[in-house]
């Protein structure tokens, strides 16, 4: 709430990157610890499945939400309707209050049930830190790829393309609303938990394939058949490495899951600053060629990792 306020007054390109930071460090608090939080109370990993793809359905429905909000409100502040230019944050400064206080009544701050079972994952070939690691990388090159396409489809009105701002806010909403269907897919009783580790590797090479794909459209069907693609694919991917990178942390959800935001904020960083880079200088080929390039080597090292988890 206090980022938003700030972000709501602020009145040079200082305070909004104080605002963006302060907004940053809060939000980086909150996943790590409601993720731990159901690691450490769920009693099987069915239970520890579905839980976090409802955590993840949670956050998809924000992000749906807020570009088509975003959009629509682009296009209506442009037509001059009657909305102060704070509006579209009223809302999320309300509800942030609203649910510290719904949290400080409902979740409990102690654990009086018996700690869940204990790693119940085989690691064969070598040792646990190793694969923790490999799960790391593989999350950073989803979050980085994926920042890397928002930063270009947000910059194509800057860059010559005639997709107005409703136009990209129904993308984005379209890339949200996919990666929602994918999570609800994934976590169903139709998939077995312990099988979702097979899924990795093809669905980082579809986000290879991907990725290439967008960089060809030409049109607004083809970059939205694009979108969803990429939508697709990540939305697959990104919530298993997160489901297995707690199950194999075992006693120590907060340590790894705390990691796990970690590399995933610094690839968003990463994608978002490198696409804005090469997008400024003309190299949206170029980017494109970098994110499914890493996007393939994830899928190399994902088969790798799956042999490993039994």
């Amino acid at each position: 709430s206090t980022s938003l306020m700030l972000f709501e007054l602020a009145s040079d390109l200082l305070l909004l990157y104080m605002a963006r930071a302060l907004a940053g460090v809060s939000a980086a608090a909150i996943t790590p610890v409601a993720l731990a939080t159901v690691g450490d109370w769920s009693p099987d990993d069915g239970w520890r499945a579905r839980r976090f793809a409802w955590i993840g359905a949670a956050t998809m429905i924000g992000f749906m939400v807020g570009p088509l909000l975003g959009g629509t409100l682009s296009i209506l502040s442009s037509k001059q309707a009657q909305l102060g230019a704070g509006a579209p944050l009223l809302w999320p400064i309300v509800l942030a209050l609203v649910s510290a206080c719904v949290i400080a009544r409902t979740v409990p701050v102690t654990k009086s049930a018996p700690s869940s079972p204990a790693n119940t994952i085989v690691l064969r070939g070598t040792d646990e830190p190793r694969t923790s690691q490999s799960l790391l990388v593989l999350a950073a090159i989803v979050a980085g790829s994926v920042a890397a396409f928002d930063v270009h489809l947000a910059l194509r009105g800057n860059l010559g393309s005639s997709a107005s701002g409703l136009t990209i806010g129904l993308m984005l909403a379209e890339c949200s609303a996919v990666m929602l269907l994918a999570q609800i897919l994934v976590f169903s009783p139709l998939v077995p938990p312990k099988a979702t580790r097979w899924l990795i590797a093809p669905a980082l090479g579809m986000l290879g394939l991907a990725l290439a794909l967008a960089s060809a459209a030409t049109t607004t069907p083809a970059l939205a058949l694009g979108v969803g693609a990429i939508a697709m694919t990540a939305g697959v991917a990104a919530p298993i490495i997160t489901y297995w990178t707690s199950l194999i942390a075992g006693e120590h959800q907060g340590e790894d899951l705390g990691r796990w935001i970690a590399v995933t904020s610094l690839g968003q960083a990463v994608g978002s600053a490198a696409a804005g880079l090469l997008l400024s200088h003309g190299l949206s080929n170029a980017m494109f060629a970098i994110a499914s390039a890493l996007a393939l080597t994830g899928m190399i090292i994902a088969a790798w990792l799956a042999k490993r988890l039994a």
